[in-house]
């Protein structure tokens, strides 16, 4: 999750997007792979609980100078379904 977590903290709303994918994808995996249906394996990659709060963040970040309305709806749209998502 480390190199998930500096993707996600990058200037390019694209790369973020990409890597919340990645996110997305490896939860979904280890809640597949997991021994009982309540298991929070996936709590024990490092850097998780950072990567859980930079998403958070991204769900609600205020737009600035330049910032088209629309993408950033799109981010915190996304960041706030896989959130839910994930938990």
């Amino acid at each position: 999750f480390p190199a998930l977590l500096h993707l996600l903290e990058m200037e390019d709303r694209s790369v973020r997007l990409a890597a919340g994918e990645g996110v997305v994808s490896i939860v979904e995996w280890a809640k597949r792979n997991a021994s009982h249906p309540d298991d929070n394996s996936v709590n024990m990659f490092t850097g998780y609980e950072d990567v859980i709060n930079q998403m958070k963040s991204l769900s609600i970040e205020a737009g600035g100078r330049g910032t088209s309305k629309k993408e950033l709806g799109n981010q915190r749209s996304f960041f706030y379904d896989a959130l839910a998502y994930m938990q």
